[in-house]
């Protein structure tokens, strides 16, 4: 599937840097989530302000 980069960057061969690679991934992934998901929890379940889940 990513045959293309493997050929042209010779970092792919690198396990190090794999797995910098996935952690930022993954650390975007969570990230978003969490900007995401605080605030409806806040809202659902707290039953906070909308002055409250903007400043959350």
């Amino acid at each position: 599937m990513f045959e293309f980069l493997r050929r042209s960057s010779p970092l792919w061969r690198h396990a190090d840097f794999n797995r910098l690679w996935a952690a930022q991934i993954l650390s975007a992934f969570g990230s978003r989530i969490t900007r995401t998901a605080i605030p409806i929890i806040a809202v659902s379940v707290l039953l906070v302000t909308p002055w409250d889940a903007a400043v959350l």
